[in-house]
């Protein structure tokens, strides 16, 4: 039950927030991109983004799922884990469909500091805070509740 609540109820409600939030963004007219590259649009267009961005995805997933072996983690660390694990699939899914992740949350002031501004999605930022949520965590927790 622990694991349910802790893992799988974040991890399934981003990724129901991640879809019902792109989707709505394409209904409404919102000004969508289609972002090859990793996060918040880092890499796109370069010859080597797609790369970049399954070996991202596919490290972002494992760990997420190694974090189900924390036996008695701090709570944090779980959801934490959860959420990393909805917003890499939600961002596969998109790579699935589109071949590449459907962004439409513009940064703020970020074009002070990037020439096209950063533009992210829902699953963009459960993959930030879920690790800093893992983090925290984790070091809450210590080494000694991780099964070997």
């Amino acid at each position: 039950m622990r694991f349910a609540l802790f893992f799988a109820l974040p991890a399934l409600l981003i990724l129901a927030v991640d879809f019902a939030t792109k989707s709505a963004a394409e209904a409404l007219g919102i000004e969508v991109s289609f972002n090859s590259g990793v996060s918040f649009g880092f890499l796109a267009g370069t010859a080597s983004s797609f790369a970049v961005a399954s070996g991202v995805t596919v490290a972002v997933a494992l760990f997420a799922m190694s974090c189900a072996k924390l036996k008695d983690g701090h709570p944090m660390s779980v959801i934490g884990c959860g959420m990393m694990c909805g917003g890499a699939v939600g961002n596969v899914f998109d790579r699935l469909r589109f071949d590449s992740v459907v962004d439409w949350i513009k940064i703020p002031f970020s074009d002070i500091f990037f020439s096209n501004g950063l533009v992210a999605n829902v699953a963009d930022f459960a993959l930030c805070v879920g690790a800093v949520f893992a983090v925290v965590g984790i070091l809450a927790d210590g080494e000694k509740n991780i099964v070997p």
